[in-house]
């Protein structure tokens, strides 16, 4: 054999060592954690949240049902799955035992009724989201969980393409990766729909177990592909208490949290639904970003384009579009503005670290011919012109699908176009000669490869 040839090969037998010596590293760190979260050195009891997108909230959607999942020396067993009415009523009143009181400006949506678990997708930042979460499960249910794991129709959808399908209980119905999301709109959030509609995700969760619980081990690679993929579309969100597994989902990219780079350019919009209505299920979303050179900073214009195309009659609720709206910034930026906008009752003074917030509410009526609303936010942030570029890490609410997007970057006199979608966090990057976007951080997740 040449001797070039021998040299490649011991080039490539050198990092088949180091790759397998760090997957060893990386089983030996994950091995603990496993162990924990499956319950091998005491049983665990996790709360799943079954979210509505259809109706958003800033933490991926209404809690409409909710399952307790135990895990028991690796056995995972569901023991309670039903409405979260079921444990949220009768809900207390301002100044009556039990009364919890709702961060601002909420009160403007729920007036004098208590804070509850179907409502605790409040924050952006799901790691508050979940320890609100349990709060509640412990005050109304008794149930003290040891991690929260959100999964909407999407994510489950993304999960049954490994699976495959399942039978519902009760419903006489086989649901496919094809038909899940579609399926569960239709027997929740129908007008018309069957008696005991609030229950179908509830009663998927069991079957869904069971089927994950009875696949080969051959199959755990693209189990945890799936589950990558979800968490990459803000689909699937988990915390867990235990702090050694909660850096693991930070690490792997699964704990949905507050995502602003230290020191970056950032950009986050939420929406939450404050009607009761469905309308997310038929709303059309757009976003133009228009970012231009100027001394020292650069300024950004956003145009959110909204259209409600909720039709007058089939859908459980009204079909108007009463949502809360916050934007996320550096808190840097100057210059912020957002309009039209109905100013809050309550000023909301949640700032996370790091970043400012504009915010507001608005109202699109379809009944009264009124089906759309373009909010336009602005807002500048530093930059230094001898920098050979600029990021903004754009990042997605959960629970939306893909919106479309378009960013146009004036710059020394020229202008540069892209487009693309919001299907993940996006990162847009801005140089003296263009502009592009690409998707933001992945979800990681893998089985570590032993063999060498």
């Amino acid at each position: 054999m040449p001797a070039s040839s021998q040299l490649a090969a011991l080039r490539r037998l050198r990092s088949s060592v180091d790759a397998g010596i760090a997957s060893i590293g990386e089983l030996k760190n994950l091995i603990p954690v496993l162990v924990q979260l499956l319950g091998g050195n005491g049983t665990r009891t996790y709360l799943i949240e079954q979210v509505n997108p259809a109706e958003l909230r800033a933490g991926g959607g209404f809690i409409g049902s909710f399952s307790i999942l135990v895990a028991d020396r690796g056995n995972l067993e569901v023991t309670r799955s039903e409405g979260s009415e079921a444990v949220d009523y009768p809900r207390a009143s301002l100044g009556r035992p039990g009364y919890v009181a709702p961060p601002q400006p909420w009160p403007q949506f729920i007036g004098d009724a208590s804070w509850d678990l179907a409502d605790s997708n409040f924050f952006p930042d799901f790691p508050r989201d979940a320890q609100a979460a349990e709060m509640f499960l412990s005050k109304e249910a008794g149930i003290k969980a040891d991690g929260v794991i959100s999964l909407d129709p999407g994510g489950i959808a993304t999960v049954l393409k490994v699976i495959g399908p399942i039978t519902i209980p009760g419903y006489d119905l086989t649901v496919s990766a094809a038909n899940f999301a579609e399926l569960v709109f239709q027997y929740e959030n129908s007008s018309n729909s069957p008696l005991g509609r609030k229950r179908f995700l509830a009663a998927a969760a069991v079957p869904l177990i069971r089927a994950v619980m009875a696949l080969p081990t051959s199959r755990w690679p693209a189990l945890i592909a799936a589950l990558n993929e979800a968490a990459t579309a803000r689909h699937l969100q988990a915390f867990f208490n235990d702090e050694t597994a909660e850096a693991v989902m930070n690490r792997y990219g699964w704990s949905g949290i507050l995502n602003s780079p230290a020191n970056a350019d950032f950009l986050l919009e939420t929406e939450s639904n404050a009607t009761g209505s469905k309308a997310n299920h038929f709303l059309e979303r757009t976003y133009d970003l228009q970012l231009s050179a100027l001394p020292g900073r650069i300024h950004h214009k956003l145009l959110v384009q909204l259209n409600n195309n909720t039709p007058a009659t089939g859908v459980e609720g009204s079909s108007q579009y009463r949502c809360y709206v916050r934007f996320y910034v550096p808190a840097t930026a100057t210059e912020v503005r957002l309009g039209p906008i109905e100013a809050d009752n309550s000023p909301n003074p949640d700032r996370p670290a790091g970043l400012a917030m504009a915010d507001g509410w608005l109202w699109i009526h379809p009944e009264l011919g009124n089906r759309t609303w373009t909010l336009t936010f602005e807002y500048d942030t530093p930059s230094d012109p001898a920098q050979v570029q600029h990021t903004i890490y754009w990042q997605k609410q959960p629970g939306t699908e893909p919106d479309r997007l378009k960013v146009t970057w004036s710059f020394g006199g020229r202008s540069f176009t892209t487009s693309g979608q919001l299907s993940q966090d996006q990162v847009v990057t801005l140089t003296k000669n263009g502009v592009t976007v690409r998707g933001g951080e992945p979800a990681t997740a893998h089985m570590p490869a032993v063999t060498i």
